[in-house]
């Protein structure tokens, strides 16, 4: 880990932000904190301190590129079951977290793929008189992640909620997340006794203040074969990965030519490759693991399919749409904010899935290229970066 002291003279004095991630694995909510990063630096001429793991830097800086006004600073990552673990970290962010005050930091926001990451930081810095803050990813409860696990990870799944509600969430003094409807969540756990200031983001995934490259999606005949993908954890709770194999079945059947390939890994990996065997789908399915940028391989003609049960904010459909390939997804709340109705199954049934493919297969590319340039717009750097900086002024005017 770099000096701290030794680094300020590299900084100018301009508004300077932490943000703090411990998290012990990478994926949506890392690449969003990457995206935040560069727009931020695009867009103002603050200076980042991003503290994080070894591998959580390498990651981001593969999205932000090379800047001077971005200092990574190495930290432990996050332990099992953390909720209860943290404070055999709290030593060490003591230390750490002392030091960085001293380069002029004027806000804390805490990157959390879930409730429990970033105690030991959001513990430290309330002992220091901060006011810290959460971008939340994921508010969801614990119990609805194990709800089908045994008797005991369902009492203990309970137990985290409640300490998640009734103390952790009401230690920061602001708490976003990334869509309307995660916030609504998350003010319904809460409630309204001690709550922290809820609001949302809308995170920036373009590569400038525009609507992306979905504008420039060529034509292109529909292929005779469906070549349907999944990307993301294999976790039937939350993703429904299930229906894609019944759908890839039901195509088949009917006498259709289809593929799909699902990119990605979770818990209920056996699950599924149990299905496809059952299924006799064996040699229409391709399973790759977790893959580096899966877009590299996807074409124009593909669909991506997006069935989940619940999701925080559209991030694989905004990939999709940034790229300008189809997609098909479930009707949940995070959806009808952020991806065009026509895209969007009328239920969670193979059969409504089926009929939407079909609609969105033999959609005007024209179209298509409109539709998804209304949706990408609120997700420019510009709309992020201000959206942002408004919470910004609300959390630095109570910190003064």
């Amino acid at each position: 880990m770099r000096n701290i002291d030794t680094e300020r003279q590299h900084f100018d004095q301009a508004f300077a932000i932490a943000f703090i991630d411990d998290a012990r694995t990478f994926g949506g909510a890392q690449i969003a904190l990457g995206w935040a990063i560069r727009a931020i630096l695009r867009k103002t001429s603050w200076r980042i301190v991003c503290v994080c793991p070894t591998a959580l830097r390498r990651a981001v800086e593969g999205i932000i590129g090379g800047n001077t006004r971005v200092e990574f600073v190495v930290c432990p990552s996050s332990l099992p079951v953390n909720i209860f673990t943290f404070p055999l970290r709290i030593a060490t962010f003591l230390k750490l977290l002392r030091l960085l005050r001293r380069t002029g930091v004027h806000a804390w926001w805490m990157n959390l793929s879930g409730v429990e990451f970033c105690l030991a930081p959001l513990v430290v810095l309330k002992l220091l008189g901060e006011k810290p803050c959460a971008w939340l990813h994921n508010p969801q409860r614990f119990s609805l992640l194990d709800r089908w696990g045994s008797l005991n990870r369902r009492v203990f799944a309970r137990i985290r909620d409640k300490i998640a509600e009734w103390f952790l969430f009401r230690l920061y003094s602001r708490i976003a997340t990334p869509s309307l409807a995660s916030a609504e969540l998350l003010r319904g756990r809460i409630g309204s006794a001690y709550a922290p200031a809820i609001s949302y983001l809308y995170p920036t995934v373009s590569l400038d203040s525009g609507c992306g490259s979905a504008s420039t999606v060529p034509e292109a005949e529909c292929p005779a074969e469906i070549r349907m993908w999944m990307i993301g954890r294999v976790e039937y709770c939350t993703k429904n990965n299930e229906l894609a194999l019944h759908l890839l079945k039901n195509i088949l059947a009917d006498g259709g030519t289809a593929s799909l390939t699902i990119v990605g890994d979770g818990s209920d990996m056996k699950s599924v490759k149990s299905s496809i065997r059952d299924f006799g789908i064996v040699d229409r399915v391709k399973l790759t693991g977790w893959i580096s940028d899966p877009w590299a391989s996807i074409t124009n003609d593909s669909i991506v399919l997006i069935p989940s049960f619940y999701e925080c904010m559209p991030l694989t459909a905004i990939e999709a749409m940034l790229r300008g390939i189809p997609l098909v997804a479930s009707p949940i709340p995070a959806f009808f904010e952020g991806v065009p109705r026509q895209m969007i199954a009328d239920d969670f049934t193979p059969l409504a899935f089926a009929q939407r493919l079909r609609d969105v297969r033999e959609m005007d590319r024209d179209k298509l290229a409109d539709l998804y340039s209304n949706c990408l717009a609120k997700f420019s750097e510009t709309s992020f970066v201000t959206v942002f900086a408004a919470q910004l002024d609300t959390t630095t005017a109570s910190n003064d």
